[in-house]
């Protein structure tokens, strides 16, 4: 944008670039008062700047280049970078020309990135927090797992042993979450890579109810699973990601039930996301049936985890 005043702080000219960037037509700038241009507490300084300069030629903002506060004809205040020269006419007096430059877009663009910045730095702060409690709670959790192990090698009866085995486990499910923490603070835009591994499924799944077992000895529940005879005895998938999400929605479903069951069945899903007519099968061991009826062309097919219980519920809303 550029316009020029005379020693009176007036507007002679003005560009079309400048009309657009304040919101004016030429006519309303012309032989106005550059100071319209300006929030108030600037333009009564530039004010006394122009008779100043009248009457002693003290030249302060000639020939530099600084960034200046601006107002539109909405009022609405951005910043510009201000460059003004001095034409000496001795027809017309002294004329001033001033070129601005919006810097909105580019104020914007490093404010953009100076909050990237901060987030980054964030992240890594938060990353080695992260690892630094990692570091605190693997330390306590390897004596645990020491102890298991010298407890191992003692004499247990076949309640005791089942009872070590669950806390190996917990400690080893404990030992997982650890280092989920750790990846999703060091990935920047992914997730965790799911593994593809053989497993057979009834134990997983009687794994993750014998694990909150003992959440139901203070209470009226029962813990029960179902697992449909179509369902096959192997799968490919990640066992650990599976057993980690059937544990977190147990665990809540048990938190909000005092009286009654938690049930989790596992069944076959048809192709449209419903149950395929199976039968149950209450944790009991042996191969499935077949399934071909319910694969898709690549010859995978969906598995469905649902959790029942007579606990308070949740509405729409909260779902």
């Amino acid at each position: 944008a550029i316009f020029t005043i005379n020693e009176r702080g007036l507007i002679t000219l003005v560009n079309r670039s400048a009309c657009n960037m304040f919101g004016y037509t030429e006519e309303e700038l012309i032989g106005k008062n550059i100071s319209i241009l300006m929030p108030a507490q600037h333009a009564d300084r530039h004010d006394q700047y122009m008779k100043a300069h009248r009457e002693t030629g003290v030249q302060k903002m000639i020939g530099t280049d600084r960034t200046v506060t601006a107002k539109r004809r909405d009022d609405s205040e951005f910043k510009c970078r201000l460059g003004l020269s001095k034409i000496n006419c001795t027809d017309q007096g002294t004329t001033f020309v001033g070129l601005l430059h919006d810097l909105t877009h580019e104020l914007a663009a490093r404010e953009a990135d100076a909050r990237a910045e901060l987030a980054n730095k964030m992240r890594k702060q938060k990353a080695l927090f992260l690892a630094s409690m990692s570091h605190e709670i693997r330390t306590p959790l390897n004596g645990i797992f020491g102890m298991l192990e010298l407890l191992r090698s003692t004499e247990l009866d076949e309640v005791q042993t089942e009872w070590l085995a669950t806390c190996s486990r917990s400690a080893q499910s404990l030992t997982t979450i650890l280092d989920d923490i750790l990846l999703f603070s060091r990935a920047d835009g992914g997730g965790i890579i799911l593994e593809r591994l053989s497993f057979n499924i009834r134990d997983i799944v009687e794994d993750a109810v014998t694990v909150l077992a003992s959440q139901t000895i203070d209470k009226s529940v029962d813990l029960v699973y179902t697992v449909s005879r179509n369902v096959p005895d192997r799968l490919i998938a990640d066992p650990t990601r599976l057993r980690q999400v059937m544990l977190i929605f147990l665990s809540n479903a048990l938190k909000f039930t005092s009286v009654g069951y938690v049930a989790l069945e596992v069944s076959v899903a048809g192709k449209d996301g419903e149950d395929s007519d199976n039968d149950d099968d209450s944790g009991s061991e042996g191969a499935g049936s077949d399934c071909s009826s319910e694969r898709f062309p690549d010859g995978n097919f969906m598995l469905k985890f649902e959790v029942s219980d007579t606990g308070i519920g949740m509405n729409k809303k909260q779902i």
